[in-house]
């Protein structure tokens, strides 16, 4: 059983025993804490076509995401519901690729089914061994997907970090032109950044990463990452965390903020020597939309912006709007500061 709380960020999972109805706390974090996410509980179908927990010799079992400060690696916890207590029986150790464990086929004999991916590697699924000795012989695969995007495997991409003025560690995944960092004397790129505003209640998760420089680059139709091919460096999927610690809530400070995390970005790579920061396009879509029109309404960093699909006047919703609870008459100076129509 799971009871989430939005103001706090606060989620609960209970164990409940349906006979006597007592419900006892067996997790207790703050959702956005993903560096400290357990995973979720796997089912099985039952004999009704309908999903239930796995449960295998009174023992429970968790896939997670596994991230960490140092890349994303997945894991395996099995739960005993006798001792209550939690044991790791598989984790991800691979640095070159990235896992994603994606179902559990046979708990008793290890055989899960697994998506292995890389920067240039298109995504392809194995059954794996958990419990195999040998490492040669875990892995068997499934499907041979080719990579349609050949062209791109030679642009350089890797996932930095930098920090803004009050202190929060941001990142983002920079993509640079074939051959750039081998050149001797290396020109001032012009710079697009994409981004996607996200509020926090506090500064240690919204200084957290999930980006991971061995997913596979996957462009979509409207991707900026098709610039790093044309001679420009792009900052894709950059950190734009709001914050409000407290009673203060993140939108009364959006604006800021916005400018904060943008002005982060731009001193990075301007610090690194690729970018000429007179050349700077941002862009998002639908809240990063509403993003771009106010960093382009709010500072004079961007030499243009691509604002897609975007609402730009917080008043034509007027009783909440993304992650903010508070009605317009509750709190109106914020719906109008933070409307780049006004």
């Amino acid at each position: 059983v799971y009871d989430q709380w939005y103001d706090t960020r606060n989620i609960k999972t209970y164990l409940l025993n349906p006979t006597t109805r007592s419900m006892k706390v067996i997790n207790n974090r703050n959702y956005q804490d993903v560096y400290a996410d357990p995973g979720d509980y796997q089912t099985e179908k039952n004999e009704f076509g309908q999903n239930t927990l796995l449960i295998k010799n009174n023992k429970l079992y968790l896939i997670g995401d596994g991230y960490t400060e140092n890349g994303k690696f997945p894991f395996i916890d099995e739960y005993n519901l006798k001792t209550e207590k939690t044991t790791r029986i598989y984790q991800s150790t691979l640095t070159n690729q990235l896992e994603d464990i994606r179902d559990i086929i046979d708990i008793e004999s290890g055989k899960v089914l697994v998506n292995l991916q890389s920067k240039t590697d298109y995504p392809n699924y194995y059954f794996r061994n958990i419990f195999a000795v040998n490492a040669d012989q875990s892995l068997s695969q499934v499907t041979d997907n080719k990579n349609p995007f050949e062209s791109l495997n030679e642009v350089h991409k890797e996932v930095i970090k930098y920090t803004r003025k009050d202190g929060v560690e941001l990142s983002g995944t920079l993509y640079l032109p074939k051959g750039y960092l081998e050149k001797e004397q290396k020109e001032k790129l012009p710079l697009l950044i994409w981004a996607y505003p996200t509020e926090y209640k506090d500064k240690n998760s919204a200084g957290q990463s999930t980006a991971n420089p061995n997913e596979f680059t996957f462009p979509y139709y409207g991707s900026f990452v098709y610039w790093a091919a044309k001679g420009y460096a792009v900052l894709d999927d950059a950190s734009f965390p709001i914050i409000g610690e407290g009673e203060t809530e993140p939108n009364d400070t959006f604006i800021e903020q916005l400018v904060w995390n943008a002005e982060a970005a731009i001193d990075a790579l301007d610090k690194k020597g690729y970018i000429d920061r007179n050349k700077v396009g941002v862009g998002g879509h639908s809240y990063g939309a509403f993003m771009t029109a106010n960093l382009l309404t709010h500072s004079d960093l961007f030499a243009c912006g691509i604002a897609r699909s975007g609402a730009y006047n917080r008043t034509l919703t007027p009783f909440g709007f993304q992650r903010e609870q508070r009605n317009y008459w509750e709190a109106s100076e914020v719906y109008n500061t933070m409307s780049p129509f006004m």
